[in-house]
C-alpha cells in the first residue's frame, strides 16, 4: 500500500481534531471540561500531545500557570525565618506546531534536618512547561531562608538565599534576605524577602505578589513577620491552589508565636508549604526547618464556541 499523507492531520483542514480548536491530551494527567473551556492541571512531571493546534477562526492560544516549588524556612536554633514562594508565571501562548509537549513540576525545597545545620540552605526546585515548538516557559525555585550554621563549634550566618521569590533574612540583622525574580521576568515572578533587625522575631519571606514582611505590632502584641502573599489565579476551576492563590511566602517565627504564611500555601509556624501551591515554609522556633510547597504547571485552552 502506498503511503498517503493524512490532510487531517494539521489543525483547521476540515475534521481533525479539535477543528478550528486546541485537541490536547496528557500522558498521566486528566483533561477536565468547564463550559467551552478544558485544562489540565500537572501536579508532577508529564507530558502531552497537541493533535491539533487550532487556527485564528476558532482559537489557537493557550492559557498557562507555570508555578515552581517554594523554598524551606531556615533554622537558627532559636527562631527561624521563612521560605520564599516559588516563582509564578501567567500568561498565554500562541500554539505553533502539533506534536510532543513536556512539564516539569519542582519540588519544594527541603529543610535542613537539624537545629544547627552544616550545610548550604535549598532553594525549591524549578519548573517549565515546553510547548512542542520549544517554546519553553520557566519558574525559579523559591529561594532558601536564612539560617545560623554551627560547624566545628563556630556559628556563622548564612543570608536568605535568592530565587523565585527571595527567602527571608534576619538573625539579629546580621543576614540578608534573598532576592525574588532570579529569573528576570517582565512581569516579575516573584518579590524579595524581608529581614529583621530582632533576634527572637523572624522576617517573612516574599511571595509572588509582594514583599516579606518585618515583624511588627498587631492588636498590641510584637509579632513575627508574616510571608509575603502570593497571586490569586483561577485558570482551575476544580484545582485551585490554596483557595485560588498560588506563591504566598513563608512566614517568620517569634517570642510570641508565628507570624502568618501568605495567600497561597504559605507556611506559618511550624508548617510546610502547601503542595502544588508553591508556598514557602514556615520559620519556626527550635528543630527542624520546615519543606517548601512542590510547585504546579496548569494549561487551558477553548475547544468550541
Amino acid at each position: 500500500m502506498s503511503n498517503i499523507i493524512n490532510p487531517y492531520r494539521f489543525a483547521g483542514e476540515g475534521p481533525s481534531p479539535g477543528g478550528d480548536y486546541p485537541d490536547i491530551s496528557p500522558d498521566l494527567a486528566t483533561v477536565v471540561t468547564d463550559g467551552d473551556y478544558k485544562y489540565i492541571v500537572f501536579n508532577d512531571h508529564d507530558t502531552f500531545e497537541v493533535d491539533a493546534t487550532g487556527d485564528s477562526g476558532g482559537s489557537d492560544e493557550i492559557e498557562y500557570l507555570v508555578v515552581a516549588g517554594g523554598g524551606p524556612s531556615g533554622p537558627s536554633g532559636y527562631y527561624g525565618t521563612g521560605g520564599g514562594a516559588g516563582g509564578y508565571r501567567a500568561g498565554t501562548e500562541t500554539l505553533n506546531s502539533t506534536g510532543t509537549g513536556t512539564v516539569t513540576v519542582g519540588a519544594g525545597g527541603a529543610g535542613a534536618g537539624a537545629a544547627w545545620p552544616t550545610g548550604p540552605a535549598n532553594n525549591g526546585d524549578d519548573s517549565q512547561l515546553e510547548l512542542p515548538d520549544f517554546t519553553q516557559i520557566d519558574a525559579s525555585g523559591g529561594g532558601g531562608a536564612a539560617q545560623w550554621k554551627v560547624i566545628s563549634g563556630q556559628g556563622y550566618v548564612e543570608n536568605g538565599r535568592d530565587g523565585g521569590s527571595g527567602g527571608g533574612g534576619g538573625i539579629g540583622a546580621n543576614a540578608s534576605p534573598g532576592a525574588g525574580n532570579v529569573g528576570g521576568y517582565d512581569p516579575v515572578e516573584g518579590y524579595d524577602g524581608a529581614s529583621s533587625g530582632a533576634s527572637y522575631y523572624q522576617a517573612g519571606a516574599g511571595g509572588a505578589s509582594e514583599e516579606g514582611y518585618l515583624p511588627g505590632y498587631i492588636d498590641g502584641v510584637y509579632m513575627a513577620g508574616n510571608g509575603g502573599d502570593g497571586i490569586e489565579n483561577l485558570i482551575a476551576t476544580t484545582s485551585n491552589g490554596d483557595n485560588g492563590y498560588y506563591a504566598g511566602g513563608g512566614a517568620g517565627y517569634g517570642g510570641t508565636g508565628a507570624g502568618s504564611g501568605g495567600a497561597g500555601g504559605g507556611g506559618g509556624g511550624y508548617n510546610n508549604g502547601a503542595a502544588n501551591t508553591g508556598g514557602g515554609g514556615g520559620g519556626y522556633s527550635t528543630g527542624a526547618a520546615t519543606n517548601g510547597g512542590s510547585g504546579v504547571v496548569i494549561i487551558r485552552w477553548k475547544y468550541r464556541n
